[in-house]
């Protein structure tokens, strides 16, 4: 690659003139001395020194692209135009890497050497769902794809298109049913003709767009005399929705539909898919973090997608990559992705949606999607190197200390195996994939350095130091009462630390300057986080007899040591925030504390109520001592979208020194279940 001049030359057909021109222009922009840059004929001289950049587009070309570099002349074969645009800024990187006089700073490290070689990429359609992704420009340098330029039709959108017409709603229960389609409605058909011919017309064969059919988010199949002469049964409407993708698809043979295994739409159907017809298969049931064995859950995975192998060739899977319970603390992802997909690779996954933090910042999410698009591309490529040529290329001063610590948390994680849930608190990730103590280290070091970084610089690091101060915030929470806790005791009252105070000043402001107001998925604003934390106040005036020490799990089902001393530490939860504070439980508690005097006394209980998260108040109290019931209390569950409740039960006179059980009994509905902070018992 290195020369002293470059010629561009091409195949002469005018997509080849087209994507010459633009290699010739882009590299132009980039260097001041203009005369080592040609773009010259087919038969042109090539001067001593230089080396001839020959482009090439072939739509019908077996690979994705090829390279033929020998001697004075490179030969580079593209069969799309999304490929060439890829192409041309991998060239742009390298040549600016072996030739001092163009200048690549501002584009990605390119990740493929420019040797004799022909490949197509691992997956046809690739789309990290990061932030950076969705600005289109970044998008296309990398070939990756995007929901908001790909897809006229995503997720569970069809009501945002379909008109209000009573021959496109299902029959259930022998009644119309306006919360599903009836997938063989020919309304519903035509309403989905006029829109695509509409806003996308007949389509492109080098770009097609695609179309996702899937029904409403329930479990409602329609079950009219048609749908179920076409096979839809109870719950099941696989058959119509394949009905209506293959109708579509021989319709509009340029676009591209889909289906998702979701709701109703379950094992493969009958008959098969049309060519341009596929479907989505989600892998959240399958473990995340770490690579993928014979478990339980990955045959289940494997015997559906191996159902749909024969019933269609495109299979994309709909993948995540995120804490989505938190975004801002430092997450490990890319090596068990790498891991995974060489195994999607092996059994034929030709696709994949990779739910990340979307259109939110996570820490460290330009280094992931980065990597992640490149593993997408060949999942052969080095995680490490990849990393490291990301952080030197955009963080010049402190892509050391950043390298170092991001690669150690991924090599730990995946070595250690546990892996990272979906939906974690801070609790988890602790026990999981951060060490408190390395990731205290680490952000010591970077702001010991960060003055020295250029502005440049210090504006990318911006967003992550504000992550890290979310999570020095958590890891003060969780620490509690100790010494390096948010939290300080004098008598029975429990406040927040002076130097909280102040790094919340801190974190309020950088928020505010970074533009970033989400840290988790689902009602995560920092300003509600940043409320609960301001708003917090003082339990109680009066002694909590029950303590860590005192109060003791008994019962079959199990209440871990945290959970104790969650329970009856008096620090209150976050009411915006189920993870921060609260204990959450399904099943029967029995709890177990002995009183050292006779006096009145009174048990308080602080419930969240949160229909949106199943979170429903106690079903039953019940106080037992000398295994005799002293107290049964019954209530009914408490309906409210979103509350901090507040429990007070006069005790009965409890004997001295002799064990007291309290069990506390949730809802016998299976999806609801109680979260608790604090339980107080207090002398009246």
């Amino acid at each position: 690659m290195a020369a002293d001049g470059y010629v561009i030359q091409n195949e002469g057909d005018a997509k080849s003139e087209k994507w010459a021109s633009y290699l010739f222009n882009h590299l132009k922009k980039r260097t001041k001395d203009k005369s080592i840059l040609q773009l010259a004929d087919t038969d042109a001289n090539i001067p001593k020194g230089y080396k001839s950049i020959y482009i090439h587009f072939d739509e019908d070309l077996v690979h994705d692209y090829s390279i033929s570099n020998s001697g004075q002349r490179m030969i580079i074969t593209v069969k799309s135009d999304q490929v060439a645009i890829w192409m041309v800024y991998q060239l742009i990187d390298r040549i600016a890497e072996v030739n001092s006089k163009f200048n690549a700073s501002d584009i990605s490290p390119a990740w493929i050497n420019f040797h004799d070689h022909q490949k197509s990429f691992d997956f046809s359609y690739r789309e990290p769902h990061y932030q950076p992704n969705t600005d289109l420009d970044i998008a296309a340098i990398w070939n990756t794809n995007n929901v908001d330029v790909d897809w006229g039709i995503w997720g569970h959108n069809l009501s945002r298109i379909i008109k209000d017409d009573k021959d496109v709603y299902a029959t259930y229960q022998e009644k119309l049913n306006k919360n599903q389609f009836c997938f063989s409605s020919d309304g519903l058909f035509h309403q989905l003709e006029h829109y695509i011919l509409n806003a996308y017309g007949k389509g492109r064969h080098d770009k097609p767009t695609y179309f996702m059919i899937a029904p409403n988010d329930n479990q409602i199949a329609c079950t009219c005399d048609r749908c179920t002469e076409l096979g839809n049964k109870e719950g099941n409407s696989t058959a119509t929705v394949v009905h209506l993708i293959n109708k579509l698809s021989e319709k509009f043979p340029l676009h591209k539909f889909f289906t998702i295994v979701y709701g109703p739409v379950k094992e493969a159907p009958e008959h098969g898919l049309a060519d341009n017809a596929g479907v989505f298969i989600s892998t959240i049931d399958i473990p995340k973090g770490k690579p993928l064995s014979d478990g339980k859950a990955f045959k289940s995975f494997q015997n559906l997608l191996y159902q749909w192998k024969g019933k269609t060739d495109n299979i994309f899977l709909w993948d995540y990559a995120s804490n989505f319970d938190d975004y801002l603390s430092p997450q490990p992802s890319l090596l068990a992705l790498q891991s995974q997909l060489k195994t999607y690779k092996s059994l034929g996954i030709n696709g994949l949606f990779l739910n990340a933090s979307g259109y939110d910042y996570s820490s460290f999410d330009d280094v992931k999607n980065y990597v992640s698009a490149a593993l997408m591309f060949d999942s052969e490529l080095s995680v490490n190197d990849l990393v490291r040529r990301y952080f030197k290329r955009f963080y010049p001063k402190t892509h050391e200390v950043l390298s170092e610590y991001y690669l150690q948390l991924e090599n730990q994680s995946f070595s250690n195996k546990k892996g990272y849930e979906l939906y974690a608190a801070f609790s988890q990730i602790a026990k999981t994939y951060l060490s408190i103590a390395s990731f205290q280290d680490f952000n010591k070091h970077l702001e010991s350095i960060y003055k020295s970084a250029g502005e440049d610089e210090q504006s990318r690091l911006r967003k992550l130091r504000l992550a890290l101060l979310y999570t020095n915030l958590q890891i003060a929470y969780f620490n509690g009462l100790q010494k390096d806790g948010a939290f300080m005791k004098k008598g029975n009252r429990i406040s927040v630390k002076q130097e909280i105070n102040q790094l919340l000043d801190r974190f309020e402001s950088e928020a505010k300057a970074t533009e970033i107001t989400i840290y988790k998925e689902s009602e995560g604003y920092i300003s509600n986080y940043l409320k609960d934390w301001r708003s917090y106040s003082i339990i109680n005036s009066k002694v909590n007899l029950l303590n860590p020490k005192t109060l003791k799990a008994i019962g079959q089902v199990p209440v871990s040591a945290s959970e104790i001393e969650q329970l009856s530490n008096n620090i209150l939860g976050f009411p915006s925030d189920f993870n921060q504070g609260w204990v959450i439980r399904n099943q029967e508690t029995h709890l177990q504390f002995n009183v050292t005097d006779t006096h009145p006394k009174e048990l308080v209980i602080r419930q969240l109520i949160h229909e949106k998260h199943r979170f429903s108040t106690i079903q039953s109290i019940i106080v037992k001592q000398d295994n005799k019931i002293l107290l049964k209390k019954e209530f009914k569950t408490v309906s409210s979208s979103h509350e901090v409740i507040e429990t007070r039960l006069k005790l009965p006179i409890l004997q001295k020194d002799h064990a007291v059980e309290l069990i506390l009994i949730p809802a016998k509905n299976e999806n609801q279940r109680i979260a608790i902070d604090e339980i107080q018992i207090l002398n009246l």
